[in-house]
């Protein structure tokens, strides 16, 4: 479905459906953080036209080895390579590869639509979060017109662990190599080294 798919009916549908998820919960503003989401952007775009955006750039070779080691990875419906994980390994692919390309296909087609938000896009590192959690959190809850409460700060830890060592760690040479030959010139482009 694109942005040019939409009829009233199924705009009206999501809105009730988050409406009724922001009743329910007492909450101003709904939360989504599924990143298949990220081939929908123009659709949700079209139906909230007051949504923000934050995106959290992390380190790509630590998101495909996380990706690499999570039990539901097999399963998962590649939308950009309109087939299932299955499908890559069976043509002989290495596993790892389609890590990394996912990761980049998804980065990528983020920062392909964010000119569309606008004033409701803001970009993130992980990096910066893990090193000042309650400094991030403040800066995304006033970038999308969150209030604190009292005790807000009480709620935040000082920092995350990062996690972003375990690629180095856990993937042997050639793993790694695999990696710097797939994603290596967009982590650059992006500023990692």
């Amino acid at each position: 479905m694109t942005e040019d798919d939409l009829t009233e009916e199924t705009v009206e549908t999501f809105k009730r459906i988050i409406e009724g998820h922001l009743v329910s919960s007492g909450k101003p503003r709904f939360l989504n953080k599924q990143t298949a989401n990220t081939q929908r952007m123009r659709v949700v775009d079209r139906m909230f036209p007051d949504a923000y955006y934050v995106n959290i750039i992390r380190d790509g070779r630590a998101v495909a080895y996380s990706l690499f080691t999570v039990p539901w990875w097999n399963d998962l419906d590649i939308w950009w390579l309109k087939d299932k994980v299955g499908k890559w390994e069976e043509m002989g692919r290495e596993p790892l590869e389609l890590c990394a390309l996912h990761w980049q296909r998804e980065v990528e087609e983020i920062l392909l639509n964010k000119h569309l938000f606008e004033d409701r896009y803001l970009e993130i590192r992980y990096e910066e979060l893990v090193v000042d959690t309650p400094g991030v959190i403040r800066k995304i809850a006033r970038f999308c017109e969150l209030k604190e409460f009292p005790g807000f700060a009480d709620f935040l830890p000082t920092n995350l662990t990062n996690m972003n060592y375990k690629w180095e760690t856990q993937l042997d040479d050639s793993q790694k190599l695999v990696l710097d030959e797939t994603i290596g010139d967009f982590l650059t482009q992006l500023g990692y080294t």
